[in-house]
């Protein structure tokens, strides 16, 4: 029988071993570690570490009271703006290639400014307008604008042009011309009764008919011309160029078409005796108090205008004035 002693020990030996297998004798325990919060971003401050920045509500605001400019004048727009970040930086871009206007954008201030329009020669009204980006390095801002180019220079033009067509028929007539003869001849038939002559042009009658005729045709061809570029002006289509030599030609063929009566007009005129003054007559002129052409209104030798703009004759010339000017109020005899 085994030694109690030695049972022992082995026992002893094998519960080692086990031990030793299983690693319990030597194992350590693992040291917690502690997590590691990411530093702040730290606003506007002039670090690095961590900063994300602030973007301020950059904001233009653009003050336009009136939107209409004419020909050689300028416009100008006052801006604010709010919450800039830096000096601005603008470019502007017009809805249509136009070199007729410039504009141009001017920082005053930090937190003001003005847009300037500037007009240059123009042909014809235009409606247009520009859009302008505001750039504060930040941010980028687009306002557009809306604006009404008006042809100054060509309103005396459409005028004359309008008044052309419109009283073509009525000019044709020759009334204050044939009423003026009709007046002094009466006039000369009783100062000179006895050797009054009537007028003889260098024309035959049927020569100055058909020249009449001619003449008048040519008016009405040359008024249906204006009345076309009219409506293609004001349809944006034509432009002020289109007018001048077609009225110049239209103002040549009325004094043709009145050269003989002028020259009745003197004939008559001159019988009698100085009782009525000389009526020098040159080309038709358009006259835009009375909205009409007259071979009288605006000759300087027959009168002139008063301070409120009323063409008034000289007093050797009155008998005018009911010719003329039928509708101006003139005292009758009770």
């Amino acid at each position: 029988m085994m030694n109690k002693n030695i049972l022992k020990a082995l026992i002893l030996t094998v519960a080692s071993l086990s031990l030793v297998a299983c690693g319990g004798g030597d194992e350590k325990t693992p040291t917690p570690t502690t997590p590691v919060t990411p530093p702040t971003g730290g606003g506007d401050d002039d670090d690095t570490g961590g900063d994300t920045g602030t973007i301020k509500d950059f904001k233009v605001n653009i003050v336009v009271d009136v939107n209409t400019v004419g020909e050689g004048e300028s416009l100008s727009f006052p801006v604010t703006l709010t919450d800039a970040n830096a000096d601005i930086v603008t470019t502007i871009n017009k809805a249509i290639p136009d070199n007729t206007y410039s504009v141009a954008f001017t920082q005053l201030t930090s937190t003001t400014g003005v847009i300037d329009v500037t007009v240059g020669e123009l042909i014809r009204d235009s409606s247009t307008s520009f859009t302008i980006n505001f750039d504060d390095t930040t941010n980028i801002i687009n306002s557009t604008i809306s604006i009404n180019l008006i042809n100054t220079s060509a309103i005396a033009i459409l005028k004359k042009s309008e008044s052309a067509v419109r009283n073509v028929n009525a000019l044709l007539l020759m009334t204050p011309e044939k009423k003026l003869i009709n007046r002094i001849s009466e006039l000369a038939k009783i100062v000179n009764n006895e050797n009054y002559t009537n007028f003889s042009s260098s024309f035959s009658s049927t020569e100055a008919a058909y020249l009449e005729e001619q003449t008048k045709e040519r008016l009405l061809n040359i008024a249906a011309t204006l009345d076309e570029a009219n409506k293609r002006y004001f349809a944006q289509q034509g432009s002020e160029n289109d007018f001048p030599d077609t009225l110049v030609s239209f103002e040549q063929n009325l004094s043709a078409l009145t050269s003989i009566k002028v020259e009745n007009i003197n004939h008559q005129i001159e019988q009698t005796g100085g009782l009525v003054s000389e009526i020098k007559t040159g080309a038709y002129e358009y006259s835009e108090e009375y909205d009409t052409f007259s071979l009288f209104i605006g000759n300087e030798e027959l009168g002139s205008y008063n301070d409120d703009g009323t063409w008034v004759f000289k007093n050797e010339f009155k008998l005018l004035t009911s010719v003329v000017i039928p509708n101006i109020e003139t005292c009758e005899a009770q």
